[in-house]
């Protein structure tokens, strides 16, 4: 992967980490609960940095990472959508991710390997509970491309679903040193980054109006 990119990506997530610490106190539960999701994954990209660097096996730490994002964004999302059939939904695509990633823990891809099933079948699962929050708000076009978490939504689609691509191919990366799909992977991280922290200042801007 290209060191620029790559370092950039690393320190992208220190962004919306250090936004966050100055708009928590007075964010809401949505926001707040972004904020806890930032500041966890930045953590972990401290521990995984760690590990690299005393030659250390730290696979077991992106598998850690996938359940706390999925299960961050089934909460997340639980929270928006308003659906009668929301629970049905949120409750299968749930059910499905975790057995799933426990099969597949016990049978394919342990903690030391590294998860690009378990992340392909998250991209999927995340991109099906987007589109599903996207169609609900569809019947008011105007507020389906201006709000800041409609936005965000829409950057989920694009960083879960470049990353479907990425993660299918991520065993053949790992296997031939191939390193070139994983800029794409960057490049999206850092979009990400800078959207999670455009989605929390917009949300503090916003409560400071109300107030």
């Amino acid at each position: 992967m290209d060191i620029g990119i790559d370092y950039i990506s690393y320190l992208s997530i220190y962004i919306p980490a250090t936004v966050g610490i100055f708009s928590f106190a007075k964010a809401d539960s949505r926001v707040r609960l972004l904020i806890i999701y930032v500041w966890t994954t930045a953590l972990l990209e401290i521990f995984v940095d760690l590990l690299k660097d005393q030659g250390l096996n730290n696979l077991f730490l992106f598998h850690v990472h996938t359940f706390i994002e999925f299960s961050f964004l089934l909460v997340f999302y639980g929270n928006l959508i308003v659906s009668n059939h929301k629970t049905k939904v949120l409750n299968t695509v749930g059910f499905t991710f975790f057995i799933i990633s426990l099969l597949l823990l016990v049978f394919h891809q342990g903690f030391s390997v590294f998860n690009s099933v378990q992340r392909h079948l998250e991209g999927f699962l995340v991109c099906l509970i987007i589109l599903f929050y996207l169609w609900e708000r569809s019947a008011n076009v105007k507020r389906l491309f201006t709000t800041p978490t409609v936005l965000l939504s829409w950057i989920f689609l694009v960083y879960f679903g470049g990353n479907l691509f990425v993660f299918a191919l991520g065993n053949i990366i790992l296997t031939t040193g191939d390193g070139e799909l994983w800029v794409i992977h960057g490049v999206l991280n850092i979009l990400l980054n800078l959207v999670f922290t455009y989605f929390i200042l917009a949300e503090r801007r916003k409560a400071k109006r109300l107030h």
